[in-house]
């Protein structure tokens, strides 16, 4: 899987003049996951649950029509690794449901 970065997603979510084409869902689901993977080792379980919290929660309000219900269970895991897998399961039911908006 090819490494991104935040500004990445930030930028090619959506297709814009003279701008490379939008990201498919499966890409961006693959770059938010990349980009909560990597909050543990270098801050601790603790101060990673807590920044993987804070993106997570960016990503659902943008992307997810649930991101109410969708976020309560994402901001209650305790530990990166069952956030993870509550990130990985409702990003994955994203990128099935298919297209929400032109360009997805």
């Amino acid at each position: 899987m090819a490494r991104h970065g935040y500004s990445d997603l930030s930028t090619r979510t959506s297709k814009q003049e003279n701008e490379a084409p939008a990201l498919s869902r499966a890409e961006v689901r693959d770059i938010i996951l990349d980009i909560s993977v990597p909050c543990t080792p270098s801050n601790g379980e603790d101060s990673g649950v807590r920044i993987a919290r804070k993106h997570l929660g960016w990503y659902c309000e943008q992307l997810l029509a649930d991101s109410v219900q969708i976020r309560r269970s994402l901001m209650a895991a305790s530990t990166t690794s069952a956030q993870f897998a509550l990130a990985h399961d409702h990003l994955e039911d994203w990128v099935d449901r298919g297209p929400a908006r032109p360009g997805w």
